[in-house]
Protein backbone atom coordinates (compact mmCIF):
# COMPACT_ATOMS: atom_id res chain seq x y z
CA UNK A 1 0.00 0.00 0.00
CA UNK A 2 2.97 2.81 1.17
CA UNK A 3 4.44 1.85 -2.56
CA UNK A 4 0.98 2.84 -4.20
CA UNK A 5 0.73 5.66 -2.03
CA UNK A 6 3.87 7.50 -3.38
CA UNK A 7 2.85 7.65 -6.90
CA UNK A 8 -0.89 9.35 -5.85
CA UNK A 9 0.97 12.33 -4.80
CA UNK A 10 0.94 15.41 -6.31
CA UNK A 11 4.83 15.67 -6.21
CA UNK A 12 5.34 13.15 -7.75
CA UNK A 13 2.35 13.82 -10.58
CA UNK A 14 4.23 17.31 -11.08
CA UNK A 15 7.55 15.82 -11.82
CA UNK A 16 6.16 13.76 -14.11
CA UNK A 17 4.25 16.11 -16.03
CA UNK A 18 7.15 18.92 -16.17
CA UNK A 19 10.00 16.61 -16.51
CA UNK A 20 7.10 15.48 -20.15
CA UNK A 21 6.45 18.67 -21.70
CA UNK A 22 8.07 20.63 -24.77
CA UNK A 23 7.61 24.41 -24.73
CA UNK A 24 5.84 25.93 -27.91
CA UNK A 25 7.24 29.27 -27.87
CA UNK A 26 4.56 30.48 -30.65
CA UNK A 27 1.65 28.99 -28.29
CA UNK A 28 3.02 28.88 -24.96
CA UNK A 29 1.53 25.45 -25.07
CA UNK A 30 2.90 22.83 -22.95
CA UNK A 31 2.93 19.32 -24.79
CA UNK A 32 2.87 16.15 -24.17
CA UNK A 33 5.97 14.01 -24.74
CA UNK A 34 4.73 10.91 -23.74
CA UNK A 35 1.74 8.54 -24.73
CA UNK A 36 -1.18 9.79 -26.49
CA UNK A 37 -4.68 7.61 -26.30
CA UNK A 38 -5.27 6.05 -29.34
CA UNK A 39 -8.99 4.21 -28.26
CA UNK A 40 -12.62 6.03 -27.89
CA UNK A 41 -11.78 5.76 -24.42
CA UNK A 42 -9.00 7.86 -23.73
CA UNK A 43 -9.92 10.24 -26.70
CA UNK A 44 -7.32 10.40 -29.76
CA UNK A 45 -4.39 12.43 -29.48
CA UNK A 46 -4.53 13.51 -25.34
CA UNK A 47 -2.00 12.49 -23.48
CA UNK A 48 -1.76 9.76 -20.86
CA UNK A 49 0.14 8.69 -17.69
CA UNK A 50 -0.12 5.60 -16.23
CA UNK A 51 -0.65 5.84 -12.75
CA UNK A 52 -1.05 2.85 -10.27
CA UNK A 53 -2.41 0.71 -13.35
CA UNK A 54 -4.82 3.57 -14.32
CA UNK A 55 -4.31 5.67 -17.49
CA UNK A 56 -5.05 9.50 -16.76
CA UNK A 57 -5.36 12.10 -18.90
CA UNK A 58 -2.59 13.94 -18.68
CA UNK A 59 -4.88 17.31 -19.52
CA UNK A 60 -6.97 16.72 -16.12
CA UNK A 61 -4.11 15.77 -13.95
CA UNK A 62 -3.07 18.88 -14.70
CA UNK A 63 -6.49 20.55 -13.97
CA UNK A 64 -6.35 18.95 -10.48
CA UNK A 65 -2.68 19.74 -9.85
CA UNK A 66 -2.97 23.41 -10.51
CA UNK A 67 -6.61 24.63 -10.36
CA UNK A 68 -8.14 22.16 -7.91
CA UNK A 69 -10.05 20.01 -10.37
CA UNK A 70 -11.15 16.93 -8.44
CA UNK A 71 -10.11 13.88 -10.78
CA UNK A 72 -13.25 11.90 -10.36
CA UNK A 73 -15.77 14.70 -11.51
CA UNK A 74 -17.84 13.69 -14.49
CA UNK A 75 -17.04 17.40 -15.61
CA UNK A 76 -14.82 17.55 -19.00
CA UNK A 77 -11.61 19.86 -19.03
CA UNK A 78 -11.46 21.77 -22.01
CA UNK A 79 -8.66 23.32 -24.05
CA UNK A 80 -8.89 27.30 -25.01
CA UNK A 81 -6.36 26.40 -27.60
CA UNK A 82 -7.81 23.39 -29.46
CA UNK A 83 -4.20 21.28 -28.74
CA UNK A 84 -5.04 17.98 -27.56
CA UNK A 85 -1.59 17.28 -26.08
CA UNK A 86 -1.30 20.52 -24.43
CA UNK A 87 -1.58 20.58 -20.62
CA UNK A 88 -0.58 24.15 -19.90
CA UNK A 89 -3.23 25.26 -16.75
CA UNK A 90 -3.58 28.52 -18.22
CA UNK A 91 -5.13 27.19 -21.57
CA UNK A 92 -7.60 24.34 -19.97
CA UNK A 93 -11.06 25.04 -18.19
CA UNK A 94 -14.12 23.34 -16.43
CA UNK A 95 -16.78 22.99 -18.03
CA UNK A 96 -20.04 20.66 -19.08
CA UNK A 97 -20.20 18.63 -22.13
CA UNK A 98 -23.01 20.63 -23.03
CA UNK A 99 -20.04 23.85 -22.47
CA UNK A 100 -17.36 21.69 -24.76
CA UNK A 101 -20.17 20.97 -27.46
CA UNK A 102 -20.94 24.74 -27.60
CA UNK A 103 -16.73 25.78 -27.65
CA UNK A 104 -16.75 23.67 -30.53
CA UNK A 105 -19.81 24.73 -32.40
CA UNK A 106 -18.32 28.67 -31.90
CA UNK A 107 -14.87 27.49 -33.06
CA UNK A 108 -15.97 25.86 -35.86
CA UNK A 109 -14.74 22.70 -35.33
CA UNK A 110 -17.41 20.30 -35.76
CA UNK A 111 -17.51 17.65 -37.92
CA UNK A 112 -19.86 18.53 -41.13
CA UNK A 113 -21.43 17.19 -44.25
CA UNK A 114 -19.26 14.94 -46.01
CA UNK A 115 -16.41 15.72 -43.26
CA UNK A 116 -18.65 12.66 -40.87
CA UNK A 117 -17.87 9.45 -42.39
CA UNK A 118 -21.15 7.97 -42.16
CA UNK A 119 -22.25 10.76 -44.67
CA UNK A 120 -23.94 9.32 -47.64
CA UNK A 121 -24.59 12.47 -49.38
CA UNK A 122 -22.31 15.27 -50.95
CA UNK A 123 -22.98 19.67 -50.90
CA UNK A 124 -23.27 18.50 -55.05
CA UNK A 125 -26.13 16.28 -54.11
CA UNK A 126 -27.49 18.49 -51.36
CA UNK A 127 -27.58 20.96 -53.86
CA UNK A 128 -29.06 19.28 -56.21
CA UNK A 129 -31.89 17.83 -53.62
CA UNK A 130 -32.70 21.57 -53.16
CA UNK A 131 -33.35 21.79 -56.95
CA UNK A 132 -35.71 18.76 -56.81
CA UNK A 133 -37.62 20.19 -54.23
CA UNK A 134 -38.18 23.64 -56.32
CA UNK A 135 -39.10 21.59 -59.15
CA UNK A 136 -42.22 19.82 -57.10
CA UNK A 137 -40.43 16.32 -56.75
CA UNK A 138 -41.92 14.86 -53.60
CA UNK A 139 -39.15 14.18 -50.73
CA UNK A 140 -40.14 10.30 -50.89
CA UNK A 141 -39.14 10.26 -54.34
CA UNK A 142 -36.12 12.02 -54.10
CA UNK A 143 -34.91 9.88 -51.08
CA UNK A 144 -35.65 6.51 -52.99
CA UNK A 145 -33.08 8.36 -55.84
CA UNK A 146 -30.20 8.95 -53.09
CA UNK A 147 -31.58 5.60 -51.23
CA UNK A 148 -31.88 7.76 -48.29
CA UNK A 149 -34.93 7.85 -45.84
CA UNK A 150 -37.44 10.80 -46.67
CA UNK A 151 -36.87 12.39 -43.40
CA UNK A 152 -33.43 13.40 -44.06
CA UNK A 153 -34.77 15.34 -47.38
CA UNK A 154 -37.14 16.38 -44.59
CA UNK A 155 -34.21 17.73 -42.94
CA UNK A 156 -32.44 19.07 -45.54
CA UNK A 157 -35.57 21.04 -46.77
CA UNK A 158 -35.84 22.83 -43.52
CA UNK A 159 -31.92 23.66 -43.23
CA UNK A 160 -31.37 21.45 -40.43
CA UNK A 161 -29.22 19.45 -42.03
CA UNK A 162 -26.53 20.65 -44.42
CA UNK A 163 -27.24 24.16 -43.78
CA UNK A 164 -23.49 24.97 -44.32
CA UNK A 165 -24.52 24.33 -48.61
CA UNK A 166 -25.01 27.06 -49.91
CA UNK A 167 -28.60 26.71 -51.86
CA UNK A 168 -28.40 27.07 -55.74
CA UNK A 169 -27.78 24.35 -58.61
CA UNK A 170 -28.27 25.54 -61.78
CA UNK A 171 -27.66 22.52 -64.07
CA UNK A 172 -31.17 22.03 -65.12
CA UNK A 173 -30.12 18.83 -67.19
CA UNK A 174 -29.93 16.30 -63.77
CA UNK A 175 -33.85 16.16 -63.57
Amino acid sequence: MGYYKTFLTKEYIESKLLSNRLLDPKTNCWLWTKALGRSSNTSNGYGILRVNKHNYAVHRLSAWLWKGFSIESKLFICHKCDTPRCFNPEHLFVGSNADNIKDKCTKQRQSKGNQIWTAKLTPLDIQKIDYLITQGITQQEIANRYNIERSRISYIKSRKHWRHVPYGYDNKSYV
